[in-house]
C-alpha cells in the first residue's frame, strides 16, 4: 500500500525495513534478496533479527523494483512475463499437488512441454514494435526460475535497469536451443528469433495476460509503462548472517506467492 503513493525515490528513505521468507516453489524474489531459497535460515535469521536493540542502525541493501503504471493502476513486482510465461504458470497452478519434491518435478514437466511447441504466440507491441512473441520476460533480477539466467548483451550487464528477453513466435530448434537460453550464452545474439536487451523504461501492451510474480493480471491491450523503481530496503535473510540491529523503522516480514 505505500508504494502506491511513493513519488521519488528519496522518498525510500522513510519506507520501513522489509524482508522476505521464501515460502513457495522457485522463491525467485527471495532468492535475489536473501542469497537463499533456504526458509529454515531464513526464518532463523528473521527471529534473531527481531531480537535485536531496536534502538541501532539496522543495515539494509536495495534491489530495484519493476513499476508497472497503466490509465489507472500501478503494480510492483519482479519478475513480469507474457505468453509461454503466463502459459506456464497458469498450467503449473493446475497441476501442483501438496508436497515440495512432486510440485517441481510438476513445474519442470509444465516448462518441458511449453519448449516444445513454439507456435503458441502472443501479440505484443514493446516500445514501438509489435510482433507475435511465443514468450517475453521483464525482470531487474539477476537470476529466474531455478537460478538461470537467460540474459545477454545489454540485458546482461549490472547497470542493465529493466531486461527484456523475448521468442518470437514459430522460432525454430527452440527445444535444442534451451540450454543456451537458460544460461544466457552470449551466442544467443546470433540466432535469429531470440532477442536480450537491456531498457530504464518500456511501453508495452500485449493482447493476453501476464503474471507479475506468480499473480495473475489481464492488461490485455491496456499501455502499459515499465519502468525500475529503488523505493524498498531490504534485509537480506540467510544462515550465518551479520548480527545487524533493527532501528526505529518499522520492520515488515512477507512471505511470497508460491510461484515468485
Amino acid at each position: 500500500g505505500q508504494l502506491q503513493h511513493r513519488g521519488n525515490a528519496a522518498d525510500a528513505n522513510h519506507s520501513p525495513a522489509l524482508a522476505i521468507v521464501p515460502y513457495g516453489t522457485t522463491n525467485m524474489s527471495a532468492r535475489t534478496i536473501n542469497r537463499s531459497r533456504n526458509r529454515k535460515d531464513a526464518v532463523t535469521t528473521l527471529r534473531r533479527t527481531l531480537q535485536l536493540d531496536h534502538a541501532a542502525k539496522l543495515t539494509t541493501h536495495r534491489h530495484p523494483l519493476l513499476k508497472i503504471v497503466t490509465a489507472d493502476t500501478v503494480q510492483y513486482g519482479y519478475a513480469f512475463g507474457v505468453g509461454a510465461i503466463a502459459n506456464f504458470v497458469q498450467d503449473w497452478r493446475v497441476r501442483r499437488g501438496q508436497t515440495t519434491a512432486i510440485n517441481q518435478l510438476r513445474s519442470l514437466l509444465s516448462l518441458l512441454r511449453g519448449l516444445r511447441n513454439a507456435d503458441d504466440h502472443t501479440s505484443v507491441t514493446l516500445n514501438a514494435q509489435t510482433m507475435d512473441v511465443y514468450a517475453l520476460v521483464l525482470t531487474t533480477l539477476r537470476e529466474l526460475i531455478y537460478g538461470t539466467r537467460p540474459f545477454w548483451g545489454s540485458a546482461r550487464q549490472g547497470d542493465a535497469g529493466v531486461r527484456a528477453t523475448w521468442i518470437q513466435s514459430g522460432t525454430p530448434g527452440l527445444f535444442s536451443h534451451a540450454p543456451d537460453l537458460l544460461r544466457g550464452d552470449p551466442r544467443m545474439a546470433d540466432i535469429e528469433g531470440f532477442d536480450s536487451r537491456g531498457y530504464q523504461q518500456h511501453e508495452l501492451s500485449c493482447a493476453g495476460p501476464l503474471i507479475l510474480d506468480g499473480e495473475v493480471y489481464d492488461y490485455r491491450n491496456t499501455p502499459m509503462t515499465i519502468s525500475s523503481v529503488d523505493y524498498v530496503p531490504w534485509i537480506a535473510l540467510y544462515r550465518n548472517a551479520p548480527r545487524h540491529q533493527t532501528c526505529q523503522h518499522c520492520f515488515w516480514a512477507l512471505t511470497y506467492s508460491p510461484a515468485s
